[in-house]
């Protein structure tokens, strides 16, 4: 399975950072996104997903002078990164998972299901049996039921997510050319799950979703998953990216992704490994104190999540 041109390295998503207030500038072809550091003069660099043959380097030096980054931290879009010998790049710690699923939309909607497992299939089917009614479009009326659900489903996970109003400029962005749409299932006419989808070149992404666990035996999400397949076969897509997934030696009931994964496991994409993250680091007095402090945010965060989740009990 090959490496689809990524969707966060897009002149669509870098037109949504801007809108969203995070200057993205090019190195290359690459888009590198610049983040402030709080009550510092300096910055931090990112570039997500990334081809590493499509970043110049002199002009990532030259923009993280221009910038004050302390470091840039750099997600390749391939197995394997070798940066240049003449620059101080180290492990870093991911943004985004280990891997992800891709599906082969080449394939005939018979070979889609056959390929499937079983019970993703029966699942299917099984929706809608139990009158599971399926809508897309992007209106505001629609986006206020994903979020609501995205809402529940981040809570039951604790799962840290951005403003309501992040996903709308993401949805106003791509939904002006149809790129984006957003895909609910109904029982009854109540919203049961909802996903988001957003295609770029050949490729149709599967960011984000959401779901209640009411009506759960109507089996709501799979229908909307297929649903979403059908939207990208329909739209021409080659390839349907899951966004990410667990590695086969990270698969454990006891991790906090394992049902997300399982699910998307069942629709039984082609496994893509990621080469990891790297930090190109040009102030490194300054990045060890970012990191440490870094590592105390997160912590702090997870703690909010978990009171977060008390109180809405």
């Amino acid at each position: 399975m090959k490496y689809p041109p990524h969707l966060l390295q897009s002149p669509q998503w870098a037109q949504f950072r801007q809108r969203w207030g995070t200057r993205a500038v090019k190195v290359g072809k690459a888009y590198l996104t610049i983040h402030p550091v709080p009550l510092l003069p300096y910055t931090v660099g990112y570039i997500p997903r990334v081809f590493p043959k499509d970043i110049d380097w002199q002009l990532l030096k030259k923009e993280a002078a221009r910038n004050r980054c302390i470091f840039v931290k750099i997600e390749p879009n391939s197995a394997s990164f070798n940066p240049p010998f003449s620059f101080d790049v180290r492990p870093g710690e991911r943004m985004f998972a280990h891997a992800t699923y891709v599906i082969d939309l080449r394939k005939t909607e018979k070979e889609l299901l056959t390929a499937m497992h079983y019970k993703t299939r029966y699942n299917i089917g099984l929706a809608k049996k139990r009158g599971i009614k399926i809508k897309v479009g992007h209106s505001n009326k629609m986006l206020t039921e994903f979020l609501d659900l995205f809402h529940k489903t981040s809570l039951r996970h604790k799962i840290a997510i951005h403003p309501d109003a992040y996903y709308k400029t993401l949805l106003d962005v791509f939904s002006t050319k149809g790129n984006a749409q957003i895909i609910t299932g109904y029982y009854n006419r109540k919203p049961l799950a909802s996903m988001m989808f957003v295609i770029f070149n050949d490729t149709i992404f599967y960011p984000y979703g959401g779901s209640t666990l009411l009506y759960k035996e109507k089996m709501a999400p799979y229908l909307v998953m297929w649903e979403g397949i059908l939207l990208g076969k329909k739209r021409g897509c080659l390839y349907f990216d899951m966004w990410n997934c667990l590695l086969p030696e990270q698969e454990s009931p006891s991790h906090p992704w394992y049902g997300f994964h399982r699910f998307k496991k069942g629709f039984n994409g082609g496994l893509l490994r990621f080469a990891g993250a790297y930090d190109v680091v040009f102030n490194d007095p300054l990045y060890s104190l970012f990191t440490t402090l870094n590592h105390l945010r997160w912590a702090i965060l997870k703690i909010l999540l978990a009171l977060r989740k008390v109180t809405k009990r």
